[in-house]
This record gives structure tokens, sequence and C-alpha cells, in this order.
């Protein structure tokens, strides 16, 4: 499509993808396959303890599923967030999995997504909770996405040592937090700027995280409760 054509909200998404004139279509499918891929991938490898390509092909199939019905008409913000509806729907698809499997005939094997990189460092499948992994896949995605985008900003604005700083103090210190003295010395930098500096990086990954969570949600009480939920695990 058009680069800025297609609106970057759930909204957004839900209403080019069922709308009946069909514009926009094709960037909807992509932009839902990107969003969510890896969470289905983890929930239906979890589900059905299926190896890593049979859950590529489950997950493509559930993609063509949801698209090819009115699932996705069917959603209403005011009933509870876009991701529990999507749980919702895998439930429903793994218990009728042989016969929506079939869809990936008719789409003709189309790929929406990259799966390079997709055989996860999955534990045992048969001992795990799907709708877990959905979750945890959900909030990795959404917290490495802030990351790298800050990160990317920091750099950008020659700002590396205060990212440095924040990655060493809030991310890297399995062994015990290091004290504002140490980075310090490490970095070169006064004490007192190494408080700013995790003040600002915080600062801007919270607003990160607001941004990508607002693409994901369809309305402002969606969004405040996805955001609760991001920062109560």
């Amino acid at each position: 499509g058009v680069p800025g054509a297609f609106p970057p909200t759930t909204a957004g998404l839900l209403h080019k993808l069922c709308g009946s004139d069909g514009r926009g279509y094709p960037a909807g499918l992509e932009s839902l396959c990107r969003r969510y891929w890896k969470p289905i991938y983890c929930f239906l490898r979890m589900a059905r303890a299926k190896s890593n390509e049979d859950a590529k092909d489950l997950t493509q199939a559930f993609f063509l599923w949801l698209t090819e019905g009115d699932a996705l008409g069917r959603y209403e913000s005011g009933r509870g967030s876009f991701r529990a509806y999507l749980k919702t729907l895998l439930a429903g698809f793994v218990a009728n999995q042989d016969r929506w499997q079939k869809s990936l005939k008719r789409g003709g094997g189309a790929h929406f997504a990259d799966w390079e990189g997709m055989n996860a460092n999955l534990e045992d499948p048969a001992t795990q909770d799907p709708t877990a992994a959905f979750d945890r896949e959900w909030r990795n995605s959404v917290l490495s996405e802030a990351m790298d985008r800050v990160r990317q900003q920091f750099v950008a604005g020659g700002r590396q040592t205060e990212f440095a700083i924040f990655e060493e103090y809030d991310i890297r210190s399995d062994g015990g937090k290091p004290s504002y003295k140490d980075l310090a010395r490490k970095f070169g930098v006064k004490e007192g700027e190494v408080r700013y500096f995790l003040h600002a990086v915080r600062q801007e990954l919270r607003a990160e995280l607001r941004t990508i969570l607002a693409k994901l949600t369809t309305s402002n009480q969606e969004l405040d409760g996805e955001w609760n939920e991001l920062f109560e695990s």
C-alpha cells in the first residue's frame, strides 16, 4: 500500500480489514500478522505440543482463518481487550484445528510473516500454559520494541553513555546492581549525572511503551488496562 495510508492503531486496522471496499486490506493483514505472529505461534506451540514447523503451519492457518471469516468484525472493544479476544479465538481454533488447517490450501501457501529465527528456545511445550506463553511473548515483544527504539533515539542524539548506564544498572545487573559511584567511575561522569541519566532514559522508555500500546489497543480504557497488566507482571 501507499506509505502512511494505513492507520497505525488497532481500531484503524480492524476497520480496514473488515471494510467492504477492500482498500487497505493487504497492508492491514500484514500489520496484524507482524503485531501478533510470535505470541500466536507460542500459544499454538504450547497448546498442541507441535514441532517448530508444525507450529508455523498452524499459525499461518490461524491467520488465514481469522481473515477469511467474520471473527474480526465481531470484536467489541467494550467487552475486553483485543489481545484477550485473540486468545479466545485461539482456544476455539485449537479445538477445531483439523478443520481450520485446511485453510492453508485455500490460501495457496501465502506467507504473511518472516519466519526466520522462529525456532525459539521454548521449554517442553507439553508442560506449558498456552495463555501464559501468549502473554509472556506479547510482553517481551512490547518491551523489546520499546527498548530498541529508545536505544536508537539516544544513539542518534549522541547520548550513548546515558543509555549504556541505564543498561548497566537496570538490565545487566544479574549479580546485583552497581552503585552510582561505580557507574560514575566506569563511564567517567559525575555521580549526580548517573541519577539524572537513569531518570531520563526511564522517562523515554515509558513514553515509548505508551506509544506502542496505543497502537495495539482500540480505546483509552483498553490502553490503561494493557498498561497496568504490562507492569503488574
